[in-house]
């Protein structure tokens, strides 16, 4: 193998890594293009090239174009029989497929050819991304054999990830997605042992940042709460200040009443204030 081609292979490593695809898009289409034309004589970088662009080009919403380059890197693989590069391609065409109950059900049974691919080269990743995928397919189609369909896709989705163990993230969406189906199928026990599983694991995962979102969370209910109290106190404060106030101004009017009664009363009686002793004060003696 020459410079040039090994520099192509590590081009093409390179343009379908996660790193790569940060970059602008458009920028990876033209490397990719430039790419294609200097690999043109090598089958399976032409494939591997063609599925490239096929997802950079679905990464613009250029859905028509990237279902081109996907058909050509189907056609090919299928050629040369390159088993990675018919699943890959397949995963792309069903990508632009339609979105309706046959168009669905067509999807799935492509999908599960390019599962039984990447199974037999042993491409555990691509395995796990598309037990997802069709799972997330037959919860689309609903009902109890979708649901039901979904389940299996998903349960064995998630003991593959747990027997990589690489990425505890992907593991608790997993038993959440569970979760979810397992609601929808009325089996509440299952699903809140999925819950159940999901929460312990997510203690684990990013510990620090967990525990911070969890004390912020409390001591904003705590804040809250305390707010709604200091509210509270101040509202009952106010209402009992008014009604002592009531209270007081009624009293007062009352007793204003009873001294005007007295007055008017003792007038009659021909006795004035001035002339009993009782009110003169100072002179009980």
């Amino acid at each position: 193998m020459n410079l040039r081609l090994i520099t192509c292979v590590f081009l093409v490593v390179l343009l379908q890594t996660p790193a790569w695809a940060q970059l602008s898009n458009c920028r990876r289409i033209d490397s990719l293009s430039r790419v294609l034309l200097i690999v043109k004589n090598n089958d399976t970088l032409v494939i591997n090239t063609y599925n490239a662009l096929a997802e950079a080009y679905a990464a613009t919403n250029n859905n028509s174009v990237a279902a081109l380059y996907a058909q050509k890197a189907l056609q090919t693989a299928q050629k040369v029989n390159y088993q990675k590069g018919i699943a890959d391609a397949i995963v792309y065409v069903g990508l632009f497929s339609t979105n309706d109950l046959a168009g669905a059900e067509k999807v799935i049974k492509e999908y599960q050819k390019a599962l039984s691919i990447y199974r037999e080269i042993g491409d555990k990743a691509k395995v796990i991304e598309l037990l997802e995928i069709i799972g997330s397919y037959y919860y689309r189609l609903g009902g109890d054999k979708g649901y039901n369909q979904a389940l299996n896709y998903y349960k064995e989705e998630l003991q593959q990830r747990k027997a990589v163990a690489r990425d505890t993230a992907k593991i608790v969406e997993a038993y959440e997605r569970l979760a979810e189906l397992y609601s929808y199928l009325e089996q509440d026990d299952k699903a809140l042992d999925a819950l159940a599983a999901a929460d312990q694991l997510s203690q684990q995962y990013d510990q620090n940042k967990i525990n911070n979102a969890r004390l912020l969370a409390k001591y904003q209910r705590i804040k809250n709460l305390e707010q709604s109290v200091q509210s509270a106190n101040i509202i009952r404060v106010i209402v009992v200040f008014s009604i002592v106030l009531v209270l007081m101004a009624g009293y007062i009017l009352w007793l204003v009443r009873e001294r005007r009664r007295a007055h008017r009363a003792l007038q009659k009686a021909g006795i004035t204030l001035e002339s009993t002793s009782i009110f003169k004060i100072g002179q009980f003696d």
